[in-house]
């Protein structure tokens, strides 16, 4: 549900063109990455903003254990890491 997110967000709201999804499994854990080239935005207000995609993704990752980090300017990235249990 996570990633689906992320790639949805990229495609309807970021506009990007190119997305990239990388899934590589780690000592006891899987991490995500997701980056597109699309407008980017301000992770600090997108809530302000109307945009609570951020917080469902935030929201999902702490029920599984996992961290999320999100770097934006041209383009957004997504790393997202989820233990193995």
């Amino acid at each position: 549900r996570i990633v689906q997110e992320l790639l949805s967000n990229a495609v309807l709201h970021a506009g990007a063109q190119y997305v990239r999804l990388v899934i590589e499994g780690l000592d006891g854990a899987v991490e995500m990455t997701v980056d597109d080239d699309g407008g980017g935005f301000d992770p600090t207000q997108a809530a302000a903003q109307g945009h609570f995609g951020l917080a469902l993704v935030r929201d999902l990752v702490s029920e599984i254990g996992g961290t999320l980090q999100v770097r934006s300017g041209l383009g957004t990235t997504w790393l997202l890491t989820v233990p193995i249990r």
